[in-house]
Protein backbone atom coordinates (compact mmCIF):
# COMPACT_ATOMS: atom_id res chain seq x y z
CA UNK A 1 0.00 0.00 0.00
CA UNK A 2 1.34 3.42 -0.92
CA UNK A 3 -0.90 5.45 1.38
CA UNK A 4 -0.51 6.02 5.12
CA UNK A 5 -1.36 3.02 7.25
CA UNK A 6 -4.74 4.29 8.49
CA UNK A 7 -6.17 4.85 5.02
CA UNK A 8 -8.00 2.43 2.77
CA UNK A 9 -9.69 2.66 -0.63
CA UNK A 10 -11.47 0.32 -3.01
CA UNK A 11 -9.22 1.73 -5.75
CA UNK A 12 -6.11 0.23 -4.21
CA UNK A 13 -5.66 -3.52 -3.88
CA UNK A 14 -3.27 -6.35 -4.54
CA UNK A 15 -1.94 -7.00 -8.01
CA UNK A 16 -0.95 -10.57 -8.87
CA UNK A 17 1.31 -11.00 -11.88
CA UNK A 18 2.50 -14.37 -13.15
CA UNK A 19 5.57 -14.46 -15.32
CA UNK A 20 9.33 -14.66 -15.48
CA UNK A 21 11.34 -12.25 -13.40
CA UNK A 22 12.60 -9.30 -15.48
CA UNK A 23 16.28 -9.22 -16.27
CA UNK A 24 16.55 -5.45 -15.97
CA UNK A 25 17.77 -3.78 -12.79
CA UNK A 26 14.87 -2.15 -10.88
CA UNK A 27 14.74 1.63 -11.12
CA UNK A 28 15.71 3.51 -7.99
CA UNK A 29 13.17 5.94 -6.57
CA UNK A 30 14.54 9.47 -6.49
CA UNK A 31 15.29 10.70 -2.98
CA UNK A 32 14.69 14.21 -1.65
CA UNK A 33 17.13 16.75 -3.00
CA UNK A 34 20.21 17.16 -0.84
CA UNK A 35 21.03 20.77 -1.78
CA UNK A 36 18.36 22.38 0.38
CA UNK A 37 19.88 25.00 2.66
CA UNK A 38 19.20 24.61 6.39
CA UNK A 39 20.41 28.15 7.15
CA UNK A 40 17.98 30.79 8.37
CA UNK A 41 17.39 33.56 5.85
CA UNK A 42 17.43 37.25 6.74
CA UNK A 43 14.40 38.66 4.95
CA UNK A 44 14.71 42.27 3.73
CA UNK A 45 12.59 44.97 5.29
CA UNK A 46 9.22 45.55 3.59
CA UNK A 47 9.25 48.28 0.98
CA UNK A 48 7.03 51.30 1.56
CA UNK A 49 6.57 52.08 -2.13
CA UNK A 50 4.16 50.16 -4.37
CA UNK A 51 5.64 46.97 -5.83
CA UNK A 52 4.44 44.79 -8.71
CA UNK A 53 6.97 42.39 -10.16
CA UNK A 54 6.92 40.84 -13.62
CA UNK A 55 4.94 37.56 -13.60
CA UNK A 56 7.08 34.44 -14.01
CA UNK A 57 6.25 30.77 -14.62
CA UNK A 58 6.72 28.25 -11.84
CA UNK A 59 5.28 25.16 -13.60
CA UNK A 60 7.97 24.06 -16.03
CA UNK A 61 8.16 20.99 -18.25
CA UNK A 62 11.04 18.80 -17.01
CA UNK A 63 14.13 18.44 -19.18
CA UNK A 64 14.84 15.13 -20.94
CA UNK A 65 17.25 13.95 -18.24
CA UNK A 66 14.72 14.77 -15.51
CA UNK A 67 12.62 11.62 -15.01
CA UNK A 68 9.82 13.40 -13.12
CA UNK A 69 6.36 12.37 -14.44
CA UNK A 70 4.71 15.40 -16.03
CA UNK A 71 1.29 15.54 -17.70
CA UNK A 72 -0.82 17.99 -19.72
CA UNK A 73 -3.09 19.17 -16.89
CA UNK A 74 -1.32 21.03 -14.04
CA UNK A 75 -3.65 22.52 -11.48
CA UNK A 76 -4.61 23.26 -7.85
CA UNK A 77 -1.38 24.83 -6.46
CA UNK A 78 -0.28 25.56 -2.94
CA UNK A 79 2.66 27.70 -1.85
CA UNK A 80 4.52 28.58 1.33
CA UNK A 81 7.71 30.31 2.38
CA UNK A 82 10.53 28.47 4.14
CA UNK A 83 12.76 29.85 6.89
CA UNK A 84 15.78 29.39 4.59
CA UNK A 85 14.31 31.98 2.19
CA UNK A 86 12.96 29.53 -0.40
CA UNK A 87 9.45 29.55 -1.78
CA UNK A 88 8.02 26.02 -2.03
CA UNK A 89 5.10 25.30 -4.33
CA UNK A 90 3.21 22.07 -5.06
CA UNK A 91 0.43 21.14 -7.52
CA UNK A 92 -1.05 18.10 -9.19
CA UNK A 93 -0.10 16.95 -12.67
CA UNK A 94 -2.33 14.60 -14.68
CA UNK A 95 -3.93 13.98 -18.05
CA UNK A 96 -7.39 13.68 -16.50
CA UNK A 97 -8.57 14.75 -13.06
CA UNK A 98 -10.12 11.32 -12.57
CA UNK A 99 -7.06 9.53 -13.93
CA UNK A 100 -4.92 7.25 -11.80
CA UNK A 101 -1.75 8.74 -13.30
CA UNK A 102 -2.17 11.84 -11.10
CA UNK A 103 0.84 12.86 -9.02
CA UNK A 104 1.85 15.83 -6.85
CA UNK A 105 4.87 17.78 -8.09
CA UNK A 106 6.90 20.49 -6.38
CA UNK A 107 9.24 23.29 -7.32
CA UNK A 108 11.35 25.81 -5.41
CA UNK A 109 12.26 29.40 -6.00
CA UNK A 110 15.47 29.40 -4.00
CA UNK A 111 16.54 32.42 -2.01
CA UNK A 112 18.30 34.93 -4.26
CA UNK A 113 17.29 33.18 -7.50
CA UNK A 114 15.05 34.65 -10.21
CA UNK A 115 13.73 31.43 -11.75
CA UNK A 116 11.90 28.42 -10.30
CA UNK A 117 13.64 25.05 -10.42
CA UNK A 118 12.47 22.18 -12.60
CA UNK A 119 9.75 20.13 -10.89
CA UNK A 120 10.31 16.98 -8.88
CA UNK A 121 7.83 14.44 -7.60
CA UNK A 122 6.65 15.51 -4.16
CA UNK A 123 3.95 12.97 -3.26
CA UNK A 124 2.28 10.05 -4.99
CA UNK A 125 -0.16 7.39 -3.83
CA UNK A 126 -0.67 4.57 -6.38
CA UNK A 127 -4.02 4.76 -8.18
CA UNK A 128 -5.35 7.58 -6.00
CA UNK A 129 -6.85 10.97 -6.80
CA UNK A 130 -4.77 13.59 -4.99
CA UNK A 131 -6.46 16.90 -5.73
CA UNK A 132 -6.63 19.52 -3.01
CA UNK A 133 -3.18 20.15 -1.51
CA UNK A 134 -2.34 22.77 1.11
CA UNK A 135 1.03 23.99 2.41
CA UNK A 136 1.86 26.41 5.18
CA UNK A 137 4.74 27.30 7.46
CA UNK A 138 3.99 27.94 11.15
CA UNK A 139 6.80 30.49 11.60
CA UNK A 140 8.57 28.24 14.10
CA UNK A 141 10.39 25.73 11.91
CA UNK A 142 7.54 23.40 10.88
CA UNK A 143 5.96 23.11 7.41
CA UNK A 144 2.60 21.36 7.05
CA UNK A 145 1.41 19.52 3.94
CA UNK A 146 -2.23 18.48 3.65
CA UNK A 147 -3.71 16.49 0.81
CA UNK A 148 -6.82 14.34 0.50
CA UNK A 149 -7.43 14.99 4.19
CA UNK A 150 -4.21 13.79 5.70
CA UNK A 151 -1.56 15.96 7.31
CA UNK A 152 2.21 15.65 6.87
CA UNK A 153 4.84 17.53 8.86
CA UNK A 154 8.39 18.60 7.92
CA UNK A 155 11.08 20.01 10.21
CA UNK A 156 13.83 20.55 7.60
CA UNK A 157 12.59 23.04 4.99
CA UNK A 158 10.34 20.43 3.31
CA UNK A 159 13.24 18.07 2.58
CA UNK A 160 11.66 15.13 4.46
CA UNK A 161 8.16 14.49 5.85
CA UNK A 162 8.49 12.04 8.77
CA UNK A 163 4.97 12.55 10.15
CA UNK A 164 1.83 11.59 8.17
CA UNK A 165 -1.62 11.25 9.70
CA UNK A 166 -5.18 10.91 8.41
CA UNK A 167 -7.30 13.90 9.44
CA UNK A 168 -9.79 11.90 11.45
CA UNK A 169 -10.25 11.28 15.17
CA UNK A 170 -11.34 7.69 14.36
CA UNK A 171 -14.92 8.39 15.45
CA UNK A 172 -17.51 7.09 12.97
CA UNK A 173 -19.72 9.87 11.63
CA UNK A 174 -21.42 10.82 8.36
CA UNK A 175 -20.66 14.31 7.07
CA UNK A 176 -21.52 16.43 4.05
CA UNK A 177 -18.34 17.66 2.39
CA UNK A 178 -20.23 19.93 -0.03
CA UNK A 179 -19.03 20.59 -3.58
CA UNK A 180 -18.36 17.38 -5.50
CA UNK A 181 -17.70 15.46 -2.28
CA UNK A 182 -21.20 15.11 -0.85
CA UNK A 183 -21.93 12.68 1.97
CA UNK A 184 -19.02 10.57 3.21
CA UNK A 185 -18.17 8.40 6.19
CA UNK A 186 -15.39 9.48 8.54
CA UNK A 187 -13.85 6.76 10.70
CA UNK A 188 -10.48 5.28 11.65
CA UNK A 189 -9.59 4.50 8.02
CA UNK A 190 -11.49 7.15 6.06
CA UNK A 191 -11.34 10.93 5.93
CA UNK A 192 -12.95 13.46 3.59
CA UNK A 193 -12.22 12.69 -0.09
CA UNK A 194 -11.98 14.97 -3.11
CA UNK A 195 -12.08 18.33 -1.33
CA UNK A 196 -10.09 21.43 -2.28
CA UNK A 197 -8.39 22.74 0.83
CA UNK A 198 -7.11 25.91 2.44
CA UNK A 199 -5.38 26.22 5.81
CA UNK A 200 -4.15 28.73 8.36
CA UNK A 201 -2.83 28.75 11.92
CA UNK A 202 -4.11 31.10 14.61
CA UNK A 203 -1.96 32.68 17.37
CA UNK A 204 -3.14 29.99 19.81
CA UNK A 205 -1.34 27.44 17.58
CA UNK A 206 -4.56 25.81 16.38
CA UNK A 207 -4.40 24.70 12.74
CA UNK A 208 -7.58 25.39 10.78
CA UNK A 209 -8.31 23.47 7.55
CA UNK A 210 -11.37 24.19 5.44
CA UNK A 211 -12.71 22.07 2.59
CA UNK A 212 -15.74 22.91 0.46
CA UNK A 213 -18.06 22.65 3.46
CA UNK A 214 -16.26 21.58 6.65
CA UNK A 215 -13.90 23.27 9.10
CA UNK A 216 -11.30 21.03 10.82
CA UNK A 217 -9.25 22.12 13.86
CA UNK A 218 -6.21 20.55 15.56
CA UNK A 219 -2.74 21.49 16.81
CA UNK A 220 0.74 20.14 16.07
CA UNK A 221 0.82 17.66 19.01
CA UNK A 222 -2.20 15.88 17.51
CA UNK A 223 -0.54 14.52 14.31
CA UNK A 224 2.62 13.85 16.32
CA UNK A 225 0.66 11.53 18.66
CA UNK A 226 0.45 7.87 17.60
Amino acid sequence: MGMIAQDKSWLVGFRIVEGALPSAIPLKRSLPKEDISQNKFQWPSPKKEAVFMEPIYYVKKPSCENKTPFYLHNHCPAITWCPNGDLLSIWFSTDDESGREMTILSSRLKAGKTEWEEPSEFFNVPDRNMTGSSLFYDGEGTIFHMNGMFAAVSFDEGKTWPVKKLISDAETRYLDGGGWTGIFEMNSTNAEPMGYLAATQTPDNLIHVVSSNIHYRFNLPWPMKN
